[in-house]
């Protein structure tokens, strides 16, 4: 069987590969490749050298991936590329990583304009728009809070699952933003909502600004007893906020288009 071994470049309509055959047989392949593509510029492999270290991962590299549509962000690895049976365009290569940096869901720099004494859990419940992993969580802390220390919960609003737990927080900070991360990135398809919770002694309410509704958007805050799970009442936003790493949509560039 002859095999790819590299795509050496895509010179405007001709894809160049490199092919790895048993050097005493004729180079002849068959390339199933979008229309624009009109030759394949072939350059013949010497002899098999020894094998190298095994990768880690595995599926990366120059393998050539096929479907109908564009590829899904997630689809394949770095370095593959791919085809669009529907559209006859070639994308690739992948792009190492599919998500965009960590960013927070909401841009409010605070601090909040009121202070309520009553013990509560609170939560933001997010809507989800693409598909993100969430990372990490953060909220406003107050001077006035008897809290040290303490964990975030995220839960799925539609099932009440939770679905992570943050680490525990530093809250050295007296009065400001306290950010915490996740044990692992949590990875949350598009189209679900999530409710990030805190326990507190205290609330602060307020009105969310949104960093990218395109990503993410606000649906509602609500309030419950302390350690009761996903609280249900609704009621304002209490500076609570998820940070999340959502679809790099150019994870996979167009190499060659379609005709």
């Amino acid at each position: 069987m002859t095999k790819i071994v590299d795509i050496l470049a895509v010179e405007g309509s001709t894809l160049v590969i490199d092919v790895a055959v048993p050097s005493p047989i004729a180079v002849a392949i068959d390339v199933i490749a979008p229309s624009p593509i009109a030759a394949v510029d072939i350059a013949t492999q010497g002899p098999k050298g020894d094998p190298g270290d095994p990768a880690e991962g595995g599926g990366g590299g120059t393998t050539i991936l096929n479907g109908s549509g564009p590829p899904a962000a997630l689809l394949g690895a770095a370095g593959n590329y791919y085809i669009d049976s529907v559209g006859q365009d070639m994308y690739g290569p992948k792009n190492p990583d599919p998500f965009l940096p960590p960013a927070n869901a909401v841009s409010n720099i605070g601090p909040p304009a009121d202070l309520n004494f009553a013990p509560y859990r609170l939560a933001s419940v997010f809507t989800i728009i693409t598909h993100s992993q969430i990372v990490g969580a953060r909220f406003w802390r107050a001077d006035s809070s008897s809290y040290t220390t303490r964990q975030l919960f995220l839960y799925n609003d539609a099932t009440n699952a939770l679905i992570g737990t943050t680490n525990f927080t530093d809250e050295s900070i007296v009065t400001g933003w306290v950010e915490v991360a996740f044990p692992a990135p949590i990875d949350i398809p598009l189209g679900t909502r999530v409710a990030i919770c805190k326990d507190d002694n205290l609330y602060q309410t307020g009105a969310p600004t949104m960093v990218n509704p395109a990503h993410a958007t606000y649906y509602q805050g609500t309030y419950g007893t302390i350690g009761a799970g996903k609280p249900t009442l609704i009621g304002s936003f209490y500076w609570v906020d998820i940070k999340l790493r959502a679809t790099n949509t150019n994870a996979w560039p167009l190499a060659v288009p379609g005709a």
